[in-house]
């Protein structure tokens, strides 16, 4: 679930990330404003396979944050309005009235 979040968010690097690595969705409010971070931790050590200090701040690279962080929770819902189904039976394909639906199955 770590890599299809981080895919689903475009911030994935390719790899696979290792056991014990998580995603971190931290949401912030100062005066009426909102604001996110999306916080990576590779795994359940000290550093990363880069040297790079646990956890990592992906923000910056979020689409919208224009190397921003925290980002303003705006560019979140816009990125989200992208990549959520409108209408998910028809981008799925399920036709109406579908026995498996119609089943439960």
């Amino acid at each position: 679930t770590v890599a299809a979040l981080l895919n689903a968010l475009e911030l994935s690097n390719g790899l696979q990330p290792p056991y014990a690595s998580a995603v971190i969705l931290e949401l912030y409010s100062d005066a009426g404003n909102h604001f996110f971070k999306v916080v990576y931790r590779n795994d359940s050590s000290n550093t990363t396979y880069s040297g790079e200090e646990e956890p990592v701040d992906l923000t910056p690279n979020f689409t919208g944050c224009q190397g921003k962080s925290p980002c303003p929770f705006s560019a979140f819902q816009e990125f989200a309005e992208t990549v959520v189904p409108k209408d998910y039976l028809k981008e799925c394909g399920v036709q109406s009235g579908s026995s498996s639906l119609s089943k439960g199955k």
